[in-house]
Protein backbone atom coordinates (compact mmCIF):
# COMPACT_ATOMS: atom_id res chain seq x y z
CA UNK A 1 0.00 0.00 0.00
CA UNK A 2 1.70 3.77 -0.95
CA UNK A 3 1.86 6.02 1.86
CA UNK A 4 2.45 8.70 0.25
CA UNK A 5 0.22 11.50 2.36
CA UNK A 6 1.93 13.49 5.24
CA UNK A 7 1.10 11.46 8.75
CA UNK A 8 -0.74 14.65 10.35
CA UNK A 9 -0.06 12.55 14.27
CA UNK A 10 3.59 14.29 15.23
CA UNK A 11 5.13 11.08 17.10
CA UNK A 12 5.24 11.78 21.04
CA UNK A 13 9.19 11.98 20.81
CA UNK A 14 9.31 15.20 18.55
CA UNK A 15 6.03 16.87 20.80
CA UNK A 16 8.58 16.32 23.73
CA UNK A 17 11.08 18.01 22.17
CA UNK A 18 8.90 20.96 21.25
CA UNK A 19 8.00 21.39 24.84
CA UNK A 20 11.79 21.92 25.35
CA UNK A 21 12.54 23.82 22.44
CA UNK A 22 9.84 25.97 20.53
CA UNK A 23 6.93 26.09 22.38
CA UNK A 24 8.37 28.93 24.61
CA UNK A 25 8.01 31.98 22.53
CA UNK A 26 10.58 33.97 25.00
CA UNK A 27 13.62 33.03 21.96
CA UNK A 28 12.73 32.92 18.06
CA UNK A 29 13.83 29.07 16.94
CA UNK A 30 14.27 26.83 14.31
CA UNK A 31 14.34 23.55 14.04
CA UNK A 32 15.49 20.65 11.18
CA UNK A 33 16.09 17.13 10.93
CA UNK A 34 16.37 14.75 8.05
CA UNK A 35 17.15 11.17 8.17
CA UNK A 36 16.66 7.79 5.94
CA UNK A 37 17.72 4.35 6.40
CA UNK A 38 18.26 2.19 3.19
CA UNK A 39 18.63 -1.49 4.64
CA UNK A 40 18.06 -5.21 3.53
CA UNK A 41 19.76 -4.01 0.29
CA UNK A 42 19.63 -6.78 -2.43
CA UNK A 43 21.10 -7.32 -5.96
CA UNK A 44 20.66 -9.91 -8.27
CA UNK A 45 21.51 -10.71 -11.42
CA UNK A 46 19.84 -12.55 -14.38
CA UNK A 47 21.61 -15.13 -15.55
CA UNK A 48 24.15 -15.23 -12.70
CA UNK A 49 26.80 -12.97 -12.52
CA UNK A 50 30.51 -14.73 -10.97
CA UNK A 51 31.55 -12.09 -8.11
CA UNK A 52 35.07 -12.71 -10.47
CA UNK A 53 32.88 -10.65 -12.90
CA UNK A 54 33.05 -7.39 -10.50
CA UNK A 55 36.45 -5.77 -10.73
CA UNK A 56 35.85 -2.92 -8.01
CA UNK A 57 33.87 -2.33 -5.09
CA UNK A 58 33.76 0.80 -3.01
CA UNK A 59 31.50 2.39 -0.24
CA UNK A 60 32.09 5.96 0.86
CA UNK A 61 30.40 7.92 3.56
CA UNK A 62 30.61 11.80 4.35
CA UNK A 63 29.50 14.03 6.81
CA UNK A 64 29.50 17.95 7.47
CA UNK A 65 27.91 20.63 9.66
CA UNK A 66 27.88 24.38 9.79
CA UNK A 67 27.13 26.81 12.77
CA UNK A 68 27.00 30.41 12.30
CA UNK A 69 29.73 30.38 9.54
CA UNK A 70 32.64 27.73 11.36
CA UNK A 71 31.77 24.32 10.01
CA UNK A 72 33.28 20.45 10.32
CA UNK A 73 33.18 18.06 7.83
CA UNK A 74 34.97 14.65 7.24
CA UNK A 75 34.61 11.64 4.82
CA UNK A 76 35.72 8.10 4.53
CA UNK A 77 35.85 5.63 1.69
CA UNK A 78 37.22 1.68 1.74
CA UNK A 79 36.19 -1.23 -0.01
CA UNK A 80 34.11 -2.02 3.18
CA UNK A 81 32.37 -0.70 5.31
CA UNK A 82 32.76 3.32 5.43
CA UNK A 83 32.10 5.28 8.68
CA UNK A 84 32.43 9.37 8.34
CA UNK A 85 33.06 10.22 12.05
CA UNK A 86 30.31 12.47 13.45
CA UNK A 87 30.55 16.31 12.17
CA UNK A 88 29.42 18.53 14.72
CA UNK A 89 29.91 22.14 14.43
CA UNK A 90 32.00 24.72 16.42
CA UNK A 91 30.14 26.28 19.38
CA UNK A 92 27.48 23.91 19.56
CA UNK A 93 25.85 23.52 22.28
CA UNK A 94 23.30 20.11 23.13
CA UNK A 95 20.84 19.33 25.74
CA UNK A 96 21.73 16.13 27.79
CA UNK A 97 25.23 15.82 26.22
CA UNK A 98 26.43 15.62 22.83
CA UNK A 99 25.46 12.95 20.02
CA UNK A 100 27.62 9.90 19.36
CA UNK A 101 29.14 8.66 16.28
CA UNK A 102 26.25 6.26 14.71
CA UNK A 103 23.81 6.55 16.94
CA UNK A 104 21.62 8.00 14.47
CA UNK A 105 18.97 9.72 17.13
CA UNK A 106 17.13 12.82 17.07
CA UNK A 107 18.35 15.40 19.86
CA UNK A 108 15.36 17.37 19.45
CA UNK A 109 15.00 21.44 20.14
CA UNK A 110 17.07 22.45 23.11
CA UNK A 111 20.67 23.94 22.85
CA UNK A 112 21.90 25.61 20.06
CA UNK A 113 23.65 23.54 17.28
CA UNK A 114 24.30 21.65 13.84
CA UNK A 115 25.66 18.16 13.85
CA UNK A 116 25.61 15.50 10.71
CA UNK A 117 26.71 11.58 11.05
CA UNK A 118 26.41 8.99 7.97
CA UNK A 119 27.66 5.32 7.87
CA UNK A 120 27.66 2.55 5.75
CA UNK A 121 27.10 -0.98 7.14
CA UNK A 122 28.52 -3.52 4.43
CA UNK A 123 31.61 -5.70 3.76
CA UNK A 124 31.36 -7.19 0.18
CA UNK A 125 29.05 -8.38 -2.54
CA UNK A 126 28.79 -11.72 -2.19
CA UNK A 127 28.39 -14.85 -5.29
CA UNK A 128 24.70 -14.86 -3.78
CA UNK A 129 24.22 -11.38 -5.69
CA UNK A 130 23.57 -9.82 -1.55
CA UNK A 131 25.82 -6.95 -0.37
CA UNK A 132 25.72 -7.65 3.05
CA UNK A 133 27.44 -6.88 6.47
CA UNK A 134 29.10 -10.17 8.71
CA UNK A 135 26.10 -10.04 11.38
CA UNK A 136 24.30 -7.13 10.36
CA UNK A 137 21.62 -6.12 7.84
CA UNK A 138 23.11 -3.92 4.70
CA UNK A 139 22.25 -0.70 6.12
CA UNK A 140 23.13 2.75 4.95
CA UNK A 141 21.87 5.33 7.00
CA UNK A 142 22.70 8.90 8.07
CA UNK A 143 21.10 11.84 9.78
CA UNK A 144 21.71 15.88 9.56
CA UNK A 145 19.90 18.02 12.36
CA UNK A 146 19.70 21.67 13.73
CA UNK A 147 18.47 24.13 16.07
CA UNK A 148 19.23 27.64 16.46
CA UNK A 149 17.73 29.86 19.29
CA UNK A 150 18.02 33.49 19.26
CA UNK A 151 16.38 36.33 20.56
CA UNK A 152 16.37 39.98 19.66
CA UNK A 153 17.49 41.02 16.37
CA UNK A 154 20.52 38.57 16.30
CA UNK A 155 20.90 36.09 12.86
CA UNK A 156 22.03 32.82 12.94
CA UNK A 157 22.22 30.49 10.16
CA UNK A 158 23.63 26.56 9.88
CA UNK A 159 23.50 24.02 7.64
CA UNK A 160 24.48 20.57 7.46
CA UNK A 161 24.58 17.05 5.30
CA UNK A 162 25.31 13.55 4.99
CA UNK A 163 25.88 11.44 2.39
CA UNK A 164 26.48 7.87 1.93
CA UNK A 165 26.62 5.56 -0.56
CA UNK A 166 28.65 2.47 -3.01
CA UNK A 167 29.98 2.08 -6.17
CA UNK A 168 30.45 -1.33 -8.17
CA UNK A 169 32.26 -1.78 -11.42
CA UNK A 170 31.25 -5.48 -13.14
CA UNK A 171 32.23 -6.89 -16.86
CA UNK A 172 29.01 -8.48 -18.25
CA UNK A 173 30.13 -11.47 -20.71
CA UNK A 174 26.61 -11.65 -21.97
CA UNK A 175 23.10 -9.58 -22.17
CA UNK A 176 22.02 -9.38 -18.24
CA UNK A 177 19.47 -7.87 -16.08
CA UNK A 178 19.79 -6.62 -12.64
CA UNK A 179 17.46 -6.77 -9.73
CA UNK A 180 17.53 -4.37 -6.92
CA UNK A 181 15.29 -4.62 -3.59
CA UNK A 182 15.62 -2.67 -0.43
CA UNK A 183 13.59 -1.40 2.96
CA UNK A 184 13.57 2.64 3.93
CA UNK A 185 12.49 4.55 6.93
CA UNK A 186 12.93 8.36 6.05
CA UNK A 187 11.90 11.01 8.19
CA UNK A 188 12.11 14.74 8.37
CA UNK A 189 10.63 17.26 10.53
CA UNK A 190 10.70 21.07 10.35
CA UNK A 191 9.75 23.92 12.69
CA UNK A 192 9.85 27.68 13.53
CA UNK A 193 8.92 29.58 16.36
CA UNK A 194 5.77 31.91 16.56
CA UNK A 195 8.06 34.58 17.13
CA UNK A 196 10.61 34.01 14.14
CA UNK A 197 11.24 35.87 11.66
CA UNK A 198 13.60 33.71 9.07
CA UNK A 199 13.84 32.98 5.10
CA UNK A 200 13.10 29.20 6.11
CA UNK A 201 13.72 25.87 7.72
CA UNK A 202 14.16 23.19 4.98
CA UNK A 203 15.22 19.12 5.02
CA UNK A 204 15.78 17.40 2.28
CA UNK A 205 16.28 13.67 1.54
CA UNK A 206 17.46 11.82 -2.01
CA UNK A 207 18.18 8.50 -3.16
CA UNK A 208 19.40 7.24 -6.33
CA UNK A 209 20.39 3.93 -7.67
CA UNK A 210 22.23 3.98 -10.96
CA UNK A 211 23.73 2.15 -13.47
CA UNK A 212 26.32 3.76 -15.86
CA UNK A 213 27.97 2.36 -19.01
CA UNK A 214 31.88 2.51 -19.97
CA UNK A 215 31.10 5.90 -21.66
CA UNK A 216 29.58 7.18 -18.28
CA UNK A 217 26.23 7.36 -20.07
CA UNK A 218 23.06 6.31 -17.89
CA UNK A 219 21.43 3.18 -19.08
CA UNK A 220 19.90 2.54 -15.83
CA UNK A 221 18.06 5.26 -13.25
CA UNK A 222 16.33 4.49 -9.88
CA UNK A 223 14.91 7.81 -7.67
CA UNK A 224 11.85 6.30 -6.17
CA UNK A 225 9.59 8.50 -5.79
CA UNK A 226 6.10 6.75 -4.67
CA UNK A 227 5.12 6.42 -8.81
CA UNK A 228 5.43 2.55 -9.72
CA UNK A 229 7.49 2.67 -13.55
CA UNK A 230 8.70 6.29 -12.76
CA UNK A 231 12.08 5.01 -13.93
CA UNK A 232 15.01 4.76 -16.60
CA UNK A 233 15.73 1.70 -18.29
CA UNK A 234 13.96 -0.57 -16.26
CA UNK A 235 10.82 -1.51 -14.35
CA UNK A 236 9.99 -0.97 -10.52
CA UNK A 237 7.46 -3.58 -8.97
CA UNK A 238 7.58 -2.02 -5.54
CA UNK A 239 8.07 1.69 -4.70
CA UNK A 240 5.93 2.56 -1.83
CA UNK A 241 6.43 6.16 -1.22
CA UNK A 242 8.75 8.89 -1.80
CA UNK A 243 12.66 8.99 -0.89
CA UNK A 244 13.26 12.23 -3.20
CA UNK A 245 12.03 15.30 -1.14
CA UNK A 246 11.99 17.71 0.79
CA UNK A 247 9.94 19.81 3.60
CA UNK A 248 10.27 23.65 4.37
CA UNK A 249 8.79 26.34 6.08
CA UNK A 250 8.70 29.83 5.89
CA UNK A 251 6.05 31.60 8.12
CA UNK A 252 6.44 31.83 11.71
CA UNK A 253 4.55 29.39 13.92
CA UNK A 254 4.48 26.56 10.97
CA UNK A 255 6.19 23.14 10.96
CA UNK A 256 5.93 20.03 8.87
CA UNK A 257 6.58 16.60 9.18
CA UNK A 258 7.40 13.35 6.61
CA UNK A 259 7.00 10.34 8.47
CA UNK A 260 5.26 7.67 5.90
CA UNK A 261 5.99 4.84 7.86
CA UNK A 262 4.28 6.02 10.79
CA UNK A 263 7.26 5.13 12.82
CA UNK A 264 8.60 6.79 15.83
CA UNK A 265 11.26 10.07 15.25
CA UNK A 266 14.69 8.56 14.82
CA UNK A 267 15.72 6.42 17.60
CA UNK A 268 18.97 4.49 16.62
CA UNK A 269 16.88 1.37 15.87
CA UNK A 270 18.98 -0.64 12.62
CA UNK A 271 15.65 -2.55 11.75
CA UNK A 272 13.05 -0.69 12.59
CA UNK A 273 9.29 -2.09 12.95
CA UNK A 274 7.95 0.10 10.46
CA UNK A 275 9.55 0.46 6.88
CA UNK A 276 8.86 0.81 3.09
CA UNK A 277 9.92 -2.31 0.52
CA UNK A 278 11.02 -0.84 -3.14
CA UNK A 279 12.24 -3.40 -5.85
CA UNK A 280 13.13 -2.73 -9.67
CA UNK A 281 14.87 -4.27 -12.90
CA UNK A 282 16.74 -2.98 -15.01
CA UNK A 283 16.49 -3.40 -18.86
CA UNK A 284 18.63 -6.16 -20.43
CA UNK A 285 22.25 -4.60 -20.53
CA UNK A 286 24.31 -5.73 -23.47
CA UNK A 287 27.78 -7.49 -22.81
CA UNK A 288 30.25 -4.64 -21.38
CA UNK A 289 31.69 -2.69 -18.89
CA UNK A 290 28.86 -0.90 -16.39
CA UNK A 291 28.88 0.78 -12.91
CA UNK A 292 26.17 0.65 -10.53
CA UNK A 293 26.05 2.89 -7.68
CA UNK A 294 23.98 4.07 -4.97
CA UNK A 295 23.49 7.28 -3.30
CA UNK A 296 22.08 8.89 -0.94
CA UNK A 297 21.92 12.34 0.75
CA UNK A 298 20.08 14.24 3.65
CA UNK A 299 20.62 17.56 4.03
CA UNK A 300 19.17 20.62 6.41
CA UNK A 301 19.28 24.08 5.97
CA UNK A 302 18.13 26.88 8.16
CA UNK A 303 18.15 30.78 9.38
CA UNK A 304 16.67 32.41 12.33
CA UNK A 305 16.31 36.18 12.77
CA UNK A 306 15.06 36.73 16.59
CA UNK A 307 11.44 38.77 16.99
CA UNK A 308 12.05 42.26 14.99
CA UNK A 309 11.49 45.17 17.58
CA UNK A 310 9.10 48.25 16.74
CA UNK A 311 10.34 51.32 14.66
CA UNK A 312 11.73 54.09 17.04
CA UNK A 313 9.30 57.13 17.40
CA UNK A 314 9.56 59.70 15.27
CA UNK A 315 11.89 62.96 16.73
CA UNK A 316 9.64 66.22 16.67
CA UNK A 317 10.99 69.25 13.74
CA UNK A 318 12.40 71.90 15.55
CA UNK A 319 10.19 74.78 16.83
Amino acid sequence: MKMNTLKKAIPAAVLLASAAGLSSNANAAVYAVAYNNIYDLNVFSNPFVSLADFTAFSVNSAAAANLNGDGASGSQTNGGPADAPIKIAPLSVFAGGNPTNNAMTVKGQAGNYSYADSQVSQTALLDNGTVTATGNLTQAWGIAENYINGAGNADATTSNASETGFNSTISLQQDTAFSFSFKAAPYMFVEMSADAVGISSNAEITVTLTITDVNNNTVFQWSPDGQVNDIIGGTETSDEYNLNLSREVSAAGTSSLYNPTGGAAPDGTINPAAFGTFAATSNLLAAGVYTISLDMVEKTNLSSRGTIPPPPPPVPAPG
